[in-house]
């Protein structure tokens, strides 16, 4: 019997042969969790479609439709995007750049430093793509992909080593029922420690730190028992999130001290306590 799994690959595998047909197209890439091969039944095949030079929108309709493609839903536009549609009932997605773009994202990572987290995400998924066609340029991407500079780490750690005190949720948000601010301030603190974590231990996330306690299980630095914390603060209702959530930004400000004791901590710490 087929397995979802092989399902999956080998629609990807059609995808991709549909996309090489088109002599501009240089390589074709298998992202996300089909790539990892842990998809689960509402899983997407993604796949980044590598171009000579950028496709028209001619072009991404009629390769659309030579691989039988409906519900069409696209983003983007002539200098890149992403193009959506259903092929044999499943959701099949297509980040469509072209070379040169790839190799500026990075070199704008690995050389200037650049902490923005989709950056990051496109890098994490270079280093585990799975090449479905191009198998040469692939490598040399997920080559260059797979270096993490320590200046790049020490970036990371400052960019994201912005806490505001637990009192600031308790209180101002919880205590006069900021509902919808309080736990868009709890997930960008949750943010902000996974970012820290991530320039810690060198690693590339998926997008929106999707399957997070896998992330976290490649962590060689993290505070105990990360998951399930991170699990409750967002979790949990009223005032009981914030105990957990000083005591997790507590032990990364020491983390950071012992790993990195050339960054700064003390106005970052100053901020966070409230002092």
């Amino acid at each position: 019997m087929t397995s979802h799994l092989d399902r999956l690959l080998a629609l990807a595998r059609r995808n991709a042969a549909t996309y090489s047909a088109n002599p501009n197209v240089a390589a074709v890439l298998l992202v996300g969790s089909v790539a990892r091969g842990n998809p689960d039944h509402w899983s997407d095949i993604d796949c980044t479609v590598l171009c000579h030079a950028m496709l028209t929108p001619q072009e991404r309709e009629e390769l659309m439709l030579a691989n039988g493609g409906t519900n069409r839903f696209t983003l983007g536009d002539e200098t890149g995007g992403m193009d959506q549609y259903m092929v044999e009932g499943v959701t099949c997605q297509f980040g469509i750049a072209t070379i040169e773009q790839t190799h500026e994202i990075i070199n704008s990572v690995v050389a200037e430093l650049d902490t923005n987290p989709d950056n990051h995400c496109i890098m994490g998924g270079l280093r585990e793509a799975l090449p479905l066609y191009g198998n040469e340029i692939v490598e040399q991407l997920r080559l260059a992909a797979s270096v993490y500079p320590d200046e790049l780490a020490r970036a990371m750690v400052k960019a994201h080593l912005n806490f505001r005190p637990t009192s600031f949720f308790q209180h101002r948000l919880a205590g006069r029922d900021d509902i919808f601010l309080l736990h868009e301030l709890l997930t960008v603190a949750c943010r902000n420690i996974m970012g820290v974590l991530a320039g810690l231990n060198r690693l590339y996330p998926e997008h929106n730190y999707k399957r997070a306690d896998r992330f976290i299980s490649r962590m060689e630095i993290a505070p105990p028992h990360l998951a399930e914390r991170l699990r409750h603060i967002l979790g949990a209702e009223a005032f009981g999130p914030f105990t957990t959530l000083g005591e997790v930004i507590e032990e990364l400000f020491q983390i950071v001290r012992q790993q990195m004791p050339e960054v700064d901590t003390q106005q970052a710490y100053l901020r966070f306590s409230g002092e």
